[in-house]
């Protein structure tokens, strides 16, 4: 009885450190996640791009059809943007539980761990890109909170991480615009293999042409084979691309996360039918 008491206090202090003291709390994340992968047999599946590709519906799907292989989906690995991230958290208060910085510890261990000469493991990554003014748009929102008011029969936009909050309805959609013109970085989903794959990981996906007509590829690095699909080909081609890359017969999207569905869908629609991209924008894209 003595022993089970102390063991569950020593849990409650771990729990308390791991939320307060940020140091204490990646290493514990780190250290289970180290054990989870020296219990495994088989290298994980990386699910590793850019948000609003369907990340989390793609990993929600797979681990239901692939059980013998651990999974993890992260967004960033490049350090200076991780860094950027978890400071931006920090600063609105976050606690430092998994949930909140989860997916940055995640890709940092796995960065840390291929760059070293002992890792000998071969790893899986899927990848997608998309259409960029679609994702930077969608994106945007990402980073918005709407609420609808019934005191005043409007919604109530704020966003931490652009700097603004105002009400906004039908009338003023222009003024959100103007905010995503000024505010937007209508540029990041293009260098993002750059930044994340070439410097974070060392694998240049532009040394070979995308099959545009196929709509996904396979890329073969020394210690990665990438999976990349064109999130607009995604559910025409994925099946077949999964076959081809894991093996998985006959695999099912299910969908999550998607940005119609959520409570700006009236916002986002009117939004996407007022905003007008400059012309010096679109030929520096295209």
């Amino acid at each position: 009885m003595g022993l089970k008491y102390i063991s569950l206090n020593y849990l409650k202090i771990v729990a308390r450190l791991t939320e307060i003291f940020y140091p204490v709390a990646k290493m514990y994340f780190q250290k289970e996640l180290h054990r989870k992968e020296q219990r495994s047999r088989h290298s994980p599946i990386l699910i590793y791009q850019m948000g609003k590709v369907a990340s989390k519906s793609i990993k929600k799907s797979l681990s239901c059809m692939v059980t013998n292989r651990n999974m993890y989906h992260f967004h960033l690995s490049h350090p200076e943007t991780i860094k950027e991230h978890i400071n931006f958290k920090k600063q609105q208060g976050s606690p430092y539980r998994r949930s909140e910085y989860g997916s940055y510890w995640t890709a940092e261990y796995f960065r840390n761990k291929t760059q070293s000469q002992y890792d000998k493991n071969r790893y899986k990554i899927i990848s997608l890109f998309r259409e960029p003014i679609s994702h930077n748009v969608s994106t945007f929102f990402q980073n918005c909170n709407l609420e609808w008011s019934n005191l005043d029969k409007n919604y109530k936009l704020k966003s931490d991480w652009y700097g603004f909050e105002f009400s906004i309805n039908d009338k003023n959609i222009s003024k959100l615009v103007n905010i995503y013109n000024k505010k937007a970085d209508n540029y990041w989903s293009l260098n993002y293999f750059d930044q994340e794959f070439k410097d974070s990981l060392g694998v240049d996906i532009y040394l070979e042409d995308f099959p545009k007509s196929k709509g996904y590829s396979i890329y073969q690095h020394e210690k990665f084979d990438v999976l990349l699909i064109k999130y607009e080909n995604l559910n025409k081609v994925i099946s077949k691309a999964f076959k081809d890359f894991l093996g998985v017969e006959n695999f099912k999207l299910r969908k999550h996360n998607i940005t119609k569905e959520k409570n700006y869908g009236e916002i986002y629609e009117l939004f996407k039918n007022n905003i007008v991209v400059s012309e010096k924008i679109l030929d520096e894209i295209y």
